[in-house]
C-alpha cells in the first residue's frame, strides 16, 4: 500500500491494480485500472537516414547509460536516455555491419544489465 500525494507509479508487471483515492476531505473512491507494462525495448538494427538508434522505454531509468562498440572493442558511442547513435565514430560514417551494446540501467530497483548487437545498414 502506497500513501502520498505523488500521482505517479512505477509497475514492473501488467494487470488489474486496485486503486483508492481519498481526498483531503475524507472522501474515498475505488476503481480497478489495466495497466500495461513496458520493459526495455532494444531495435536490433537501423539505418542512418532513420532517427538514429537508442533503447527504448528508458523513462522510469534516468541513470541508464549504454555503451556501442565495434568487433574490436572500441568505444564508440556513450548514450544517455533520449540519446541517439547515428552510426559514426569521430564525425566518420562507419561501414555497415554489426556493432555491439552493453546497456546498465543503474537503477535504484533494477540493476539490469543488458549485452547484444545492433546491425547498421547504409
Amino acid at each position: 500500500m502506497y500513501v502520498g500525494s505523488n500521482p505517479v507509479f512505477f509497475i514492473n508487471q501488467s494487470g488489474i491494480y486496485n486503486v483508492m483515492v481519498t481526498d483531503a476531505n475524507g472522501c474515498t473512491a475505488f476503481d480497478d485500472q489495466p495497466m500495461t507494462f513496458y520493459d526495455i525495448l532494444i531495435p536490433n538494427f537501423f539505418t542512418p537516414v532513420s532517427d538514429g538508434w537508442t533503447p527504448l522505454y528508458l523513462d522510469n531509468y534516468p541513470n541508464a547509460v549504454t555503451y556501442v562498440f565495434d568487433r574490436y572493442s572500441r568505444k564508440l558511442a556513450t548514450l544517455r536516455p533520449g540519446q541517439k547513435w547515428d552510426g559514426t565514430y569521430e564525425g566518420n560514417a562507419l561501414p555497415s555491419g554489426d556493432y555491439w551494446y552493453v546497456l546498465k540501467l543503474n537503477g535504484e530497483t533494477d540493476t539490469r544489465e543488458f549485452v547484444g548487437n545492433v546491425a547498421l545498414y547504409r
